[in-house]
């Protein structure tokens, strides 16, 4: 039968009949975003993680999604086995219409990149590596000539990843930094959503789940929203963040002839933390209103941006 959807207690079955995991498995509920329901299973002394497709999104159940669309996660997945080190991204160990069992990429030595930056535990060597690490994914995702969605899809993607990020907000210099992505910058596979809660760090080496953003963009999206983050987590010591910042973008190799797009993207992924109603924290109090009103004046500059503007804020 085509296009079966499967809710998580039909999959769960699906995986217990097939033998993939034991019978006595138990499972718990992990935070899945808007269109997945993601399960952390325990089958003996393994971990796996089971992420289904719904058929809406979880806030709006009058907004329609393709639980078969899992399929272009499954492909990034694959590809990316293919072309990068060992473990950068999950083991698929089983797929079925709409929902993926994962391996487990955590370990003892692993830790969340967003629990190093909410704790303030980040290090200049960390940061460093970071950027390295992204920056080979990167070459190798270039290596990557199949294609995993059509090219009227690969663009409706690209276009709506930008507008979500940055264009809903209604601001002309947002508006103006999306166009000079799509205008000036190279197109390739990216990973499209650096978001520190998908990226585990663990002896020098990154690992990356959460693979359905996998699509056709711009590198720089890729460093400039990470940076954001950096920049975000670290709002109450300016001085530190340029740091970290600094040591982020020499190991990623950036050309300085690139820092002014980079920076403006950081600023903007700022703005879009914190408009955006998924709530994202840091562990200070910072005022808002005034944060915006400063992000918004720094994309508003038609000077070039370096570092220095950081410390300046």
């Amino acid at each position: 039968m085509k296009n079966n959807f499967y809710g998580f207690r039909q999959a769960f079955e699906i995986l217990k009949s097939k033998g993939i995991i034991r019978k006595d498995s138990s499972f718990i509920n992990v935070m899945g975003g808007l269109v997945h329901d993601v399960r952390r299973i325990k089958s003996g002394n393994k971990i796996f993680y089971l992420k289904i497709r719904l058929d809406h999104f979880k806030t709006d159940k009058t907004i329609k999604i393709v639980p078969s669309d899992i399929n272009f996660e499954k492909r990034a997945i694959e590809l990316l086995m293919d072309k990068c080190h060992s473990g950068t991204v999950p083991k698929l160990i089983h797929t079925q219409d709409n929902f993926l069992l994962l391996e487990d990429v955590k370990n003892s030595n692993t830790k969340c990149v967003y629990d190093m930056l909410y704790g303030q535990k980040i290090n200049s060597k960390e940061v460093w590596q970071i950027g390295r690490e992204m920056r080979q994914f990167h070459q190798n995702s270039l290596k990557i000539k199949e294609k995993i969605r059509s090219q009227s899809d690969e663009n409706s993607l690209y276009g709506n990843y930008l507008y979500w990020r940055f264009g809903v907000w209604k601001n002309k210099d947002l508006n103006l930094l999306i166009e000079d992505l799509k205008e000036k910058c190279a197109r390739q596979y990216i990973y499209g959503d650096f978001n520190p809660k998908n990226m585990f760090f663990s002896r020098g080496r990154m690992r990356l789940i959460d693979l359905e953003t996998f699509h056709k963009g711009n590198t720089i999206f890729d460093v400039g929203f990470f940076g954001g983050h950096i920049l975000f987590h670290f709002l109450n010591n300016k001085p530190l963040a340029k740091e970290l910042i600094e040591e982020y973008f020499s190991g990623y190799g950036l050309n300085v002839n690139d820092y002014d797009v980079a920076l403006r993207l950081i600023f903007a992924t700022v703005y879009y933390r914190i408009k955006s109603s998924n709530r994202y924290k840091v562990n200070f109090f910072y005022n808002k209103k005034a944060t915006l009103i400063k992000m918004a004046r720094i994309l508003s500059s038609k000077k070039s941006l370096n570092l220095d503007i950081i410390v300046s804020l």
